[in-house]
């Protein structure tokens, strides 16, 4: 296939030290070129949505819904395409079944302020007292059996 079939260029991947980047060690090891019996870890494809990726995605939120149709999947694609770089999405295939079963988004996000500092989101000191306000109204409801 070509590489215009990919949501960002294959070779991306290829460039990853995994060796210097690796936090976990598998017995059988486990690697980008070797990750398991049947799969291949590669860039999103447009015709993924054939391979069950929307499946996939909609698995992962309990939900049953339809998703998108297809069409609506390759405009979103081209748009996510277009977008120079900023989605960084990795699937991996399982070569026996043709599906997708795994999923791993890079979403990257350009700021206006402090353009040279790069560092983790951080929510406003009044939006974290209302999350924690929040978790305090939804486990105090809770006793030890409905958890």
């Amino acid at each position: 296939m070509e590489d215009d079939d990919f949501i960002y260029p294959p070779d991306l991947l290829g460039s990853i030290d995994f060796e210097k980047e690796h936090i976990a060690t598998y017995d059988p090891q486990l690697s980008l070129p070797n990750p398991g019996p049947n799969l291949v870890v590669r860039p999103l494809r447009r015709s993924d949505y054939d391979k069950g990726y929307m499946d996939l995605l909609l698995s992962a939120l309990y939900v049953r819904d339809q998703g998108i149709t297809q069409q609506e999947f390759e405009d979103r694609f081209d748009r996510m395409k277009a977008s120079g770089g900023s989605y960084i999405i990795t699937v991996i295939e399982d070569t026996s079944t043709k599906k997708i079963v795994g999923n791993a988004v890079l979403h990257v996000e350009l700021k206006f302020l402090q353009p040279s500092v790069k560092r983790p989101f951080r929510r406003h000191r009044s939006f974290r007292k209302i999350q924690r306000t929040a978790a305090r109204k939804t486990f105090d409801g809770c006793d030890d059996h409905s958890v």
